[in-house]
């Protein structure tokens, strides 16, 4: 069972906000083997899939410059958690201000994007606010 999976049979259901310096950043909603992410700040989830690309290394402790893992690793590691929560029934969707992005898991019906990202199991909702969030 995946931790993904772990989670949602712990959590049933319930809400959880996320904060920063007392500003509230994210919005977390689980209901129904459903989790919704809400971005409240674009800004806050820019700056948390750029830590996430770029990898932590003993280059950057010297002060040397760090490397950032591409879009097609990150699109890799997506694809194995998307179709992982497919298999277990999930779905998390990501909002920014409430503006459905993408779906991922079992509820994602792509069209297109499929051809894109290389599974069923994700679904891009509004493809200018995903590539907003690469640049």
């Amino acid at each position: 069972m995946s931790l993904a999976a772990q989670i949602a049979n712990i959590l049933q259901s319930g809400k959880v906000t996320l904060s920063a310096n007392n500003v509230e950043e994210l919005q977390v909603n689980i209901a129904d083997k459903n989790i919704e992410v809400n971005a409240l700040h674009k800004e806050f989830l820019k700056d948390t899939i750029k830590q996430i690309r770029t990898p932590s290394t003993d280059k950057e402790e010297k002060g040397e410059k760090k490397k950032k893992g591409g879009i097609r690793d990150m699109l890799g590691s997506v694809r194995g958690i998307a179709e992982n929560l497919q298999n277990e029934g999930l779905t998390v969707t990501l909002s920014i201000q409430g503006d459905k992005v993408v779906t991922v898991g079992a509820q994602a019906k792509p069209k297109i994007s499929s051809i894109l990202t290389g599974t069923k199991a994700i679904e891009i909702n509004n493809t200018r606010k995903l590539i907003e969030l690469a640049l």
